[in-house]
């Protein structure tokens, strides 16, 4: 995927529902992430971002997968654990259970925090944890 440290086409409609200014974030929009805080993109976010890319491929345009995913707890939970479960593998394979389970506790601190989906920490860490066994 090409990063670029610009803000994602669909900006406004982000800033306008989620809190970005607070936590910064790197946002998919088609085959590009987005990064215009320039911040560090380590391989696990660039592999969470990339399952957002195939997500948005799924639909004619990213436009209508963002439409989709600020108007739509459900669908946007649903993305979320796809990537952050990916995200969870990808590490899980790759480095000691203690870092891939503090990685894990800051992913579920995100999913419980960031996206407005009502999870508290718990859940949202089963629910990474647990995504494939629904």
């Amino acid at each position: 995927m090409d990063i670029k440290e610009k803000f994602p086409p669909n900006f406004a409609d982000i800033k306008s529902n989620f809190d970005v200014e607070k936590y910064k974030p790197v946002f998919c929009y088609g085959s590009t992430i987005y990064n215009p805080y320039k911040q560090d993109v380590p391989v696990d976010i660039q592999i969470h971002e990339k399952v957002h890319s195939k997500q948005q491929a799924e639909y004619s345009s990213p436009d209508i997968w963002w439409t989709k995913y600020i108007l739509d707890q459900d669908f946007r939970k649903s993305q979320e654990l796809e990537a952050y479960h990916t995200q969870y593998l990808w590490l899980k394979e790759r480095i000691p259970e203690k870092g891939y389970s503090e990685a894990l506790d800051e992913m579920a601190t995100n999913l419980s925090s960031l996206y407005n989906l009502g999870l508290n920490f718990y859940q949202a860490k089963t629910a990474i944890r647990k995504y494939n066994e629904r």
